[in-house]
C-alpha cells in the first residue's frame, strides 16, 4: 500500500498537466496570429515596392492623335500698297482645313494644322478699282494648346504660309517664285457643346510678304494680318 501510494505521488497531475498544455496552445496560436497579422499578401508587397518607386516627373502622356476638320473664312490686311496708291488685297476667301492633335497632359494638347483659302484679288488705284484675280493661301503650322475653362482653350503655333497668285499682277509677279513665308498664330476655341466636339474657332494670322527678290520693285516687306473664323469638328 506504502509503494502504491508512493508511485501515485510519483505521477504527475493530470489537472495540471491539462492547464499547462492548454496556456501553451493560447499562447502558440496567439504568436501564429501576430505573424500572420504582419505578413503582407504578395500584391500588397508589389503594389508598395512600385509606390516607393520615384516616378519621372514631368514626362507628357501622348495620347493616339484625333482627327479635326474646320471650315469657315479668313479676312487678311493688303499684300502691298505702294507710294502711288495703289493697293492689291483680297476680299474674304473660304477656308478649310484639318488637324491631328493628341494630348500630352490633361488640359495640354499639341496639333498639327493644314488650311487652305482661295480669295477674289481687289485692286484699287487712281480713284478707281478692279477686280485681279484669285490668290491661293496654304497654311501648316504646329501648335500647343492650353485649356483655361471646361469651353475654353487657347492657341499658339508657328509655321508657313503658302501664297500664290496671279503671274501678271504685283506683288506675285515677283513673289511667286518665293511663295513660302514664315508665319505666327494665336487664337482660341469655344466649345460650343459639352457633348458633341464642335467649336467655335477664331485665330489671328501674321506673316511678311514681298522684297523676297532682286527684281522686286517693293523694297520693303509688309505683314500681312489675317483673321480666320470658323467651327471646328473634333476632340
Amino acid at each position: 500500500m506504502a509503494g502504491a501510494r508512493a508511485a501515485r505521488a510519483q505521477q504527475p497531475d493530470s489537472s495540471a498537466t491539462d492547464t499547462l498544455s492548454a496556456a501553451d496552445s493560447a499562447q502558440l496560436r496567439g504568436d501564429a496570429e501576430r505573424i500572420r497579422a504582419h505578413r503582407r499578401p504578395r500584391g500588397e508587397e508589389r503594389d508598395t515596392a512600385h509606390a516607393g518607386a520615384t516616378p519621372r516627373a514631368g514626362r507628357p502622356r501622348f495620347t493616339r492623335p484625333t482627327l479635326r476638320l474646320f471650315a469657315g473664312g479668313a479676312l487678311s490686311t493688303a499684300y502691298v500698297r505702294d507710294d502711288n496708291g495703289t493697293t492689291v488685297g483680297a476680299g474674304i476667301a473660304p477656308a478649310v482645313g484639318v488637324e491631328l492633335a493628341t494630348t500630352v497632359s490633361p488640359r495640354t494638347a499639341l496639333a498639327v494644322a493644314v488650311r487652305t483659302s482661295r480669295a477674289g484679288i481687289d485692286v484699287e488705284g487712281d480713284g478707281r478699282s478692279w477686280d485681279g484675280g484669285s490668290a491661293w493661301q496654304t497654311d501648316g503650322s504646329a501648335a500647343v494648346e492650353r485649356t483655361l475653362a471646361p469651353r475654353l482653350a487657347l492657341r499658339g503655333g508657328l509655321g508657313f504660309a503658302w501664297v500664290r497668285g496671279p503671274g501678271d499682277l504685283a506683288p506675285f509677279r515677283f513673289n511667286n517664285r518665293s511663295p513660302v513665308r514664315p508665319a505666327a498664330e494665336l487664337g482660341a476655341t469655344y466649345a460650343l457643346s459639352l457633348s458633341r466636339p464642335l467649336a467655335a474657332s477664331v485665330t489671328a494670322q501674321a506673316y511678311r510678304y514681298g522684297a523676297t527678290t532682286l527684281a522686286d520693285p517693293i523694297r520693303e516687306p509688309g505683314t500681312v494680318k489675317r483673321l480666320i473664323i470658323g467651327v471646328r469638328y473634333g476632340r
